[in-house]
This record gives structure tokens, C-alpha cells and sequence, in this order.
């Protein structure tokens, strides 16, 4: 994968890292690699530990990341990389209960956590993890990590603990809105190396954005009005598994409102599907999850949550009911399909409702030498 042949090197030589590239490409393995191989180099680290209740752990690598479902994807490549090295590992998300995780940290010292910022916060706050030893920060979907959402908390934990200023920092992601680069300053050293894997394109002036270019996806925008979108649906995914009948299908909808309509909509075409919501317990995600993985029914109707750096090897076709309110947000669904060199096909559904995404649309279709349809360059004129 040419962005861990890139990566790797540059991570293991102890630079900071802000890297772009498309989704699907490997950028799990070029920040866990770095990040494993620099914690074995250092060896045991005289970090103070006392097991039982008033146990705290002090991670030398912390992974940050925006979704649980990402965590628990990212922690089974952990458990590969890592076999056989003594590293130890855990996954600090919300849907869990605190107990357990705080029973094992009583237990052990903890060499890498991968953690979503919510329930980091918490752990610290108890004073169960320390961040006064880590050597280095991973943010994971960075864009989506260090937007409004999420951008106090990341920059409280970057600026308000105890992080050591000399750790490495690597940030990685498909794509970088021009509002976060101004960032970067304030989270990477000024000798950090800006990592772009393939044409660096736009999403935006001045943004950075890799996975636009992923031609192995092709694009197809069709006009289709709200009231017709569940015919048009039926019809696409009746039409994709009569020639496709081992693949899978991903159906994006703008809200959970929607998410179980539309999977009643795909089960009367006689098509099995389930829903990826946050709504569902913890357990019943990873379920569906993991089933979805082992192609065990061949359609999952999500929201975004499951846009965000989730590898599903056999996703052949993603079908955007909804256009999502952010272009990047696009650039991250189709990037569920196209993956790790396989052939993928993404349907995007738009009316007028969606006009103000039509000039960013017909850019991204430009870059990718999609066709662009009339009704499209209608709307992005009137815009």
C-alpha cells in the first residue's frame, strides 16, 4: 500500500505526521506500525503502576477516534500487529461499562489505548489514565476528530493534561477541510512532515483531500425526487445483486428517523438488510458489526457512523439515499466501497432539496473524470 510504504518509514524515524490518503488505502497499519515498532525500540519504560483498585495506567501510545465501531476495528489490528511483543492494549469507549475497563487497568499496565474522547476524558478525570508517558498520539479521522463536535475536547486533552510536548503526534485521515489545517500548528511540531498519497485534491480551496481521486469507486448521480426514492432504491440494489449476488451493499440516510423505513423498504424487495444506529446497545452494534463483516446478510442501512474508517472487505456498492449535509461526509461514504484495489460503484440520489452541494459535487466528479449530469450542472448554475 503506497501509504504505508511512505508512512512507515517517516513514522518510525519519530516525525509527526498530517497524512492524507484514500480511504480503503491501509492507513490503519502506517500509524500502527510506526507507533508499535517506536514503543518496542524505546523498551520498558520505568512507569510507576500499583495493581488493585487505586491502579493508574500510563499508555506510551494513545489512538484517538471519533466512533466506537472504528475503536473496536482498529483494536483487532492491534492484536495482529502487535502478536508475539509483549505490547498490551485497550479499549477505552463509551456503550461498555467503565467497570470493566477500569477492572483492567487494575490489573495491568497498559501500553497502547485506542479510545474515544468522551470516555478518555472520564478515564483521566478519575485518574485512571495518565497521559504524563506517551510517546505517541494517533488521531484517527482527523477531520472528523477535530471538528466543532469534537474540537474542544481534543484540544482540552492536547493543551489542559499532562501530554508531554515531545511526543509524536501523527494525524491521518481521507480528507482535511482548509478550516482544520489552521490547526495543525497547534497540534504537530514545526518540523512535521504533510503526507499526500496520490493527487492531493480539493474538497475545497485549500483543503486537502485524497480520497476523491480513488478511481477504482465509480460515481453515478441521479435525479431523483424524494417521494421516488424508494422505487429507485429497490431498482438499483434488484439490478446490483442480479450480477452481484456475493457482494455487499451499504445504504446511507441523513437521519435515524429513516434508517429502519428504508430497511423495510429493502426487505420487502425481498433483500435482506439491517440497521447501524447509534440507538442499539453497544453489544448489538459490534453484533451487527461483525456479522456485516462475515457477510452474514448483504445490506446495512447506517447513517454516517458507519462512513468513518470501518473496513468492509465485499462492499461492492454504496447507495446515498440522503446526501449528507458536508461534501467530506460524501467523500468518506463512497469510500466504503473501492477498497484495498477492489472495484466499487457509489449512487448518490439528488434533487433540488441538495442544490446547495451540486458545485462541490460536480468538482469531485470532475477530479474523478465522472460523468456529470445535466440536471446537476443545473442546479450548481442556479446556486
Amino acid at each position: 500500500m503506497p501509504v504505508q510504504r511512505h508512512s512507515i518509514p517517516i513514522g518510525c524515524a519519530g516525525y509527526d505526521i498530517c497524512g492524507s490518503a484514500a480511504t480503503g488505502s491501509g492507513k490503519t497499519l502506517a500509524f500502527l506500525v510506526p507507533m508499535a515498532s517506536r514503543l518496542l525500540k524505546m523498551g520498558p519504560i520505568d512507569r510507576p503502576f500499583f495493581p488493585g483498585p487505586h491502579a493508574q495506567a500510563s499508555p506510551t501510545g494513545v489512538v484517538l477516534v471519533p466512533t466506537r465501531e472504528l475503536a473496536l476495528q482498529i483494536g483487532e489490528d492491534i492484536v495482529r500487529v502487535c502478536r508475539g511483543t509483549g505490547l498490551t492494549h485497550i479499549l477505552l469507549i463509551g456503550g461498555i461499562p467503565q467497570k470493566d475497563q477500569v477492572d483492567l487497568i487494575s490489573k495491568q499496565q497498559i501500553d497502547i489505548a485506542v479510545c474515544t474522547p468522551g470516555r478518555l476524558v472520564d478515564m483521566c478525570d478519575m485518574c485512571k489514565i495518565s497521559l504524563s508517558f506517551v510517546a505517541t498520539l494517533v488521531l484517527d479521522e482527523a477531520d472528523e476528530m477535530l471538528n466543532l463536535g469534537f474540537r474542544n475536547v481534543i484540544m482540552s486533552l492536547v493543551k489542559g493534561r499532562d501530554l508531554p510536548d515531545t511526543r509524536q503526534t501523527m494525524l491521518f485521515s481521507a480528507t482535511y477541510p482548509p478550516d482544520l489545517l489552521s490547526l495543525l500548528p497547534m497540534l504537530l511540531k514545526p518540523a512535521y512532515v504533510r503526507l499526500s498519497v496520490g493527487p492531493a485534491n480539493e474538497t475545497a480551496p485549500g483543503g486537502m483531500n485524497a480520497a476523491a481521486k480513488n478511481n477504482l469507486v465509480k460515481q453515478i448521480v441521479k435525479q431523483v425526487e424524494e417521494p421516488l426514492k424508494a422505487a429507485a432504491l429497490r431498482a438499483d440494489l434488484e439490478e446490483f445483486f442480479s450480477t452481484s449476488r456475493d457482494s455487499q451493499a451499504i445504504v446511507f440516510v441523513r437521519s435515524k428517523r429513516a434508517i429502519h423505513p428504508t430497511a423495510h423498504t429493502i426487505r420487502l424487495a425481498g433483500i435482506p438488510a439491517e440497521v447501524l444506529t447509534g440507538n442499539r446497545t453497544q453489544p448489538e452494534r459490534q453484533q451487527v458489526f461483525r456479522n456485516f463483516r462475515e457477510g452474514r446478510f448483504p445490506v446495512l442501512v447506517a447513517t454516517s457512523i458507519a462512513a468513518r474508517g470501518l473496513d468492509f472487505p465485499n462492499v461492492g456498492l454504496v447507495i446515498n439515499v440522503d446526501m449528507p449535509q458536508e461534501m467530506e461526509h460524501y467523500v468518506h461514504r463512497i469510500g466504503r466501497t473501492g477498497r484495498a484495489g477492489r472495484a466499487g460503484v457509489a449512487i448518490s440520489y439528488m434533487n433540488w432539496n441538495d442544490k446547495k452541494l451540486a458545485p462541490a459535487m460536480i468538482h469531485i466528479l470532475k477530479q474523478h473524470d465522472a460523468e456529470i449530469p445535466p440536471f446537476l450542472q443545473d442546479m450548481a448554475n442556479e446556486f
